[in-house]
């Protein structure tokens, strides 16, 4: 009977063990309280640019609720808070290594409001729009 035990105690813990690593190995790397937006645009060719796109169009939104009567909206990094330059608001923003540049820095708000982004993978070298609504889409020639 004590055997019996002894073989039932180790084949459970040996059990436990194998699906918590299992468990474990199967775990994503990210953070769960990732926004849908940020679920979306991880997925697929240039995952990081489109990321980068959400953020941009996120600051540009968040600015807007601040000053919704804006026309134009600057993204640069070397500012550290929203700063009146340029004769426009200038709002901080930083992308990331997988892009290479935004081609749409000085954002033009039109009435909606409505507004594109764009931007230019590094490795892909193509180059990627999103607009208020976070539709991202390749932009054609």
């Amino acid at each position: 009977m004590k055997n019996s035990l002894l073989r039932i105690s180790v084949a459970l813990a040996l059990a436990l063990t194998g699906s918590s690593a299992l468990a474990a190995c199967s775990g994503s790397d990210a953070p769960a309280a990732q926004s849908a937006a940020s679920d979306s645009a991880a997925q697929g060719e240039d995952a990081e640019t489109k990321a980068d796109l959400e953020l941009a169009r996120q600051t540009i939104l968040d600015t807007l609720a601040d000053n919704p009567d804006l026309d134009q909206i600057y993204l640069a990094s070397d500012v550290k808070k929203p700063t009146e330059k340029y004769g426009m608001l200038v709002v901080p923003y930083a992308y990331s290594e997988a892009t290479e540049k935004l081609t749409t820095s000085i954002v033009k708000i039109e009435k909606g409001p409505k507004f594109i982004i764009g931007a230019v993978a590094a490795q892909s070298q193509k180059t990627w729009e999103i607009d208020q609504d976070g539709n991202i889409s390749e932009k054609s020639e």
